[in-house]
């Protein structure tokens, strides 16, 4: 029974501890509730050892992946050498590192991480790293000191609910793109911290050491600016945070070459809404080699940025203060300012705002800035570190006085959607927007989706005396006075005859593309459509009666963007829409031996029916939408020619004026602002068709068309289709 147990425990120990040589397996997946140890044993060269490498001569690493089936666990890989070797200290080398959701991994005591292609944390993931602070390998290709490096494409990303916390190492290098999501935390405690390329945070930033925000040259001439955003998240610098300028270097005294050499360049620190706190000084200050300069600029969107130590704003740099969700940003702290300090007016609230809480040296001159220029509707100036801004309300109601009454509605909801639309711009500006954007949702949310739905009803009707199946592709273009797009689809049709009918059905597919261009508003309209055609041609003694049925259905998407002055509003929406009709037509033809000519008389019933919408997400937009009856009148004329019965050229022509419809406009609501609109922008369609069948044997025919319409919409519709058809 001992012997049983020992056996066990040995067992047991090997599954929690194996050892690795060289490089970690491509992936590991452990058990819920699982707690590995691995060693990963290094290959040594005369002057360091590594992992992760296929060869010492091949310098692209190895990718590893670690996560969890169904639940948490915990994986540590320790760093280890192999015997015999008196080296001390490992490089490990990794490609893509991806730790899945609730699951912690550590890596010990490797004296440099380099991360060549990205580093991903799922939800809820947790990656340790503590590395050899103080310990020297002088033949590093990334300089003699402990560090985590990431390359330039190699981009982290850290996910809802991640944790990265490095510790004890001398440099923490970001040369590539950084993004840390709401809930997610990245720590890092190190003497040097350099952030060189872009760092958005949502989530939670927490550094211990000295941080170097500077942009690093990608070609070695032209100096460069790195950008660090805080949207809405908590930073807090246990140190100095220095914006541009030239970085710390990691060096080895007396050596003339050296590994880690990073270029002086700009840097751009944004706060929006969030909590900067830097219990050192702030220093913004410009890049400069040689002759090139690169400028820098601390940015406050709203929140605040706290400096326990002051900031200093050297000369050729620049301080903003502007407005995020109405709420004017704040420097806590004391100012020296040797460069150009800038107040930004554009969606701030009106009334006081206190812009520096501390005491300001230097040049105390602040420009207050209008993004558009002039503007009559609001006076501001900056008295003390604090700005007083104020609204002229008779001039804003004498502006909206020139406005129509959707004009007028569009200011108010944008007024409300951007906290403040008369502090981004003057009267000649915000007309442009109130226009702009009127006729720009106009066209997505009414004229688009009644030019597709017409577009469905564009093509020729062939019917047949004998049994036959038919297949066709069509494509064109959609036009009005301000969208254009493109259309394309296919379709199917059966012929049959029965007595004195002639019976035909279609069915179609078309997907449809409009962009719209005004000089504020841009936006796309995405369609798909699917239409079905039932008809019956009774041919009598003089005349020909056509009953037809028509359906289409419209599943739309409209992407637009009004963007004016250096801001941009989202106007975003799914909805569907379907006309239902039938016709009744009378023709009277006319046969001249290889000519006929056929006049035609009927009416037609549609009813078009645009369902409700709402849209939260970004600019808030709803619709009860509409139903409308539609009544027409229609009145054509068709043209053939038969050529030796093997070919037929055609003209078809329509005017179909609208007699009556039932529901004369229709209204979009924005931030409970209501918008109407008329359902038809014209009230008449013309229609023409032109082309040629062939039949090519006994039993194959082909057919090729053109097509125009002029549509309810007061659009331009055109295009071609073909056709092959067999005859059974």
């Amino acid at each position: 029974m001992k012997k049983k147990v020992v056996i066990l425990v040995l067992l047991s120990y090997h599954a929690l501890h194996a050892d690795y040589t060289g490089h970690l397996p491509s992936s590991i997946v452990l058990q819920n509730g699982e707690n590995l140890s691995h060693n990963l044993t290094a290959t040594c060269g005369n002057q360091y050892c590594y992992a992760g490498l296929p060869s010492a001569f091949n310098p692209n690493a190895y990718d590893f992946s670690y996560s969890t089936n169904n639940g948490t666990s915990s994986l540590t890989i320790n760093a280890a050498m192999p015997q015999g070797t008196t080296q001390t200290l490992s490089i490990f080398y990794v490609g893509n590192l991806s730790i899945g959701s609730n699951s912690k991994l550590s890596l010990n005591d490797f004296h440099t991480l380099s991360i060549q292609k990205g580093l991903s944390l799922g939800a809820n993931a947790t990656l340790d790293l503590t590395l050899q602070k103080g310990q020297k390998i002088n033949a590093s290709e990334f300089g003699p000191s402990s560090k985590v490096i990431f390359s330039r494409n190699a981009d982290l990303t850290l996910h809802s609910g991640a944790l990265l916390n490095a510790t004890n190492m001398d440099f923490f290098i970001l040369d590539s793109k950084t993004t840390i999501h709401s809930g997610a935390t990245l720590k890092v405690e190190s003497n040097t911290i350099r952030m060189q390329n872009v760092l958005q945070n949502s989530g939670t930033l927490e550094v211990n050491g000295s941080v170097w925000n500077v942009g690093q040259s990608t070609n070695g001439v032209e100096l460069a600016t790195s950008n660090f955003s805080n949207m809405e998240g908590n930073v807090k610098v246990s140190g100095d945070f220095n914006n541009g300028g030239k970085p710390t270097a990691d060096t080895i005294p007396g050596s003339f070459w050296q590994n880690d050499a990073p270029s002086p360049g700009g840097g751009d620190l944004i706060n929006y809404g969030g909590t900067i706190h830097i219990t050192g000084k702030l220093i913004n200050q410009q890049g400069v080699e040689g002759g090139r300069t690169q400028n820098s600029s601390v940015q406050i969107y709203g929140g605040k940025i706290k400096v326990d130590g002051g900031m200093t704003n050297e000369a050729h740099s620049t301080l903003i203060f502007g407005a995020y969700k109405g709420k004017m940003g704040q420097l806590e702290g004391s100012l020296t300012n040797n460069g150009k300090v800038v107040v930004d007016t554009a969606g701030v609230a009106m009334g006081s705002h206190s812009l520096i809480t501390g005491q300001i040296s230097g040049d105390t001159n602040f420009e207050v800035i209008f993004r558009s220029g002039a503007n009559e509707f609001i006076s501001a100036n900056v008295v003390n570190g604090a700005l007083e801004i104020k609204a002229d309300s008779a001039k804003i109601q004498d502006f909206q006085r020139t406005l129509t009454e959707n004009e007028k509605s569009m200011i108010n909801a944008l007024d409300k959607q951007m906290n403040g639309i008369y502090t981004y711009g003057g009267s000649s500006l915000l007309r442009n927007v109130a226009r702009d954007s009127v006729n720009g949702v106009a066209n997505s949310f009414i004229n688009a989706p009644l030019a597709i739905l017409d577009s469905m009803q564009t093509y020729n009707t062939d019917f047949s005396h004998t049994q036959n199946f038919s297949i066709g592709a069509f494509g064109g273009g959609i036009m009005s006075e301000s969208m254009g797009g493109v259309m394309s689809g296919v379709k199917a049709s059966y012929n049959t005859s029965l007595y004195s009918h002639l019976l035909a059905t279609h069915f179609a597919y078309r997907y449809g593309s409009m962009n719209q261009h005004f000089e504020t508003y841009k936006g796309t309209f995405q369609s798909h459509a699917l239409s079905f055609s039932l008809m019956d041609r009774i041919l009598l003694e003089k005349i020909n009666i056509d009953i037809g049925l028509h359906g289409t259905f419209g599943f739309f998407a409209t992407r637009d963007m009004l963007q004016f002055s250096s801001t941009s509003t989202a106007f975003n929406s799914d909805f569907n829409a379907y006309n239902l009709n039938a016709n009744v037509n009378i023709g009277y033809p006319f046969i001249f031996q290889s000519f006929s000519i056929a006049p035609v008389a009927g009416l037609r019933q549609s009813i078009i029916t645009q369902s409700s919408y709402q849209n939260n997400k970004a600019l808030e937009i709803q619709s009860n939408g509409y139903t409308n009856h539609i009544t027409s009148m229609i009145l054509g004329l068709n043209l053939a020619y038969n050529l030796n019965q093997v070919s037929t050229f055609f003209i078809n022509l329509a005017y179909e004026p609208i007699l009556y419809h039932s529901q004369k406009n229709t209204s979009v609501v924005l931030n409970q602002q209501n918008l109407t609109f008329d359902t038809l922008s014209s009230l008449h369609t013309f229609n023409m068709q032109m082309g040629a069948n062939w039949q090519i044997n006994s039993n194959m025919k082909t057919s090729l068309n053109a097509f125009y319409k002029a549509g309810m919409s007061s659009s331009h519709i055109f295009g071609v289709q073909a056709n092959f058809g067999y005859e059974f």
